[in-house]
Parts: C-alpha cells; sequence; structure tokens
C-alpha cells in the first residue's frame, strides 16, 4: 500500500519501475523512486499546478543551494544504472508534487 505521500502510485517505488505521483517535502529530501541496481531510464516532471520549485538530486543532501531546479511543467529523462541508488527530490512550498513514470 502506498505510504501518504504518494498518490496514483502504481507499483512500489523498491521495484524500479512503474509511475508515480509524490508530494514534495519542504523540510527533508525524500526519495520518489528506489532504483537499486536496476537499469533503465525514469522521466520526472514537476507538476504544471506547483506554486514552488522542485530540486532533484541522487542522495538525501539534495537542497535548493546544489539539486537541479524544476519550475511547474519542467520535466527531466535521466538513464539509470548499476550506479543509481535512489532519485531524491525536495521543494520550496508545500503540497508541491513530482511526478516519475520509470522503465527497467
Amino acid at each position: 500500500m502506498p505510504d501518504a505521500n504518494t498518490q496514483g502510485l502504481r507499483q512500489p517505488p523498491t521495484e524500479g519501475k512503474g509511475y508515480g505521483t509524490k508530494i514534495v517535502s519542504v523540510s527533508t529530501a525524500e526519495p520518489v523512486i528506489t532504483v537499486g541496481d536496476k537499469t533503465g531510464s525514469i522521466a520526472l516532471r514537476a507538476s504544471p499546478n506547483n506554486s514552488g520549485t522542485v530540486y532533484i538530486g541522487w542522495n538525501g543532501s539534495v537542497t535548493s543551494a546544489n539539486g537541479f531546479p524544476l519550475e511547474k511543467g519542467d520535466s527531466i529523462s535521466l538513464d539509470l544504472n548499476a550506479d543509481t541508488q535512489n532519485i531524491y527530490v525536495i521543494g520550496t512550498a508545500a503540497s508541491d508534487e513530482i511526478r516519475w513514470i520509470a522503465t527497467n
């Protein structure tokens, strides 16, 4: 069952594939998906309804100072490999969302 911070999650993020929407924390970076040793790709999109900026990074220390910024409606696609363990996200506005779809 999805945790309280996920909506529309069709497969658990630990599977390394699936799609979903995650409500972004403004206080602590949290994983969007746990990749483990999977390969494939992931597309991330900041909800067009967001009021702040979402920042993504490769570890739990991602912040607005060092993360890759996604404004509302922006998206990015990333290749996943054995060195990619997790993709983390943090935001600047409560209730902002990041949408994702991953394949392996």
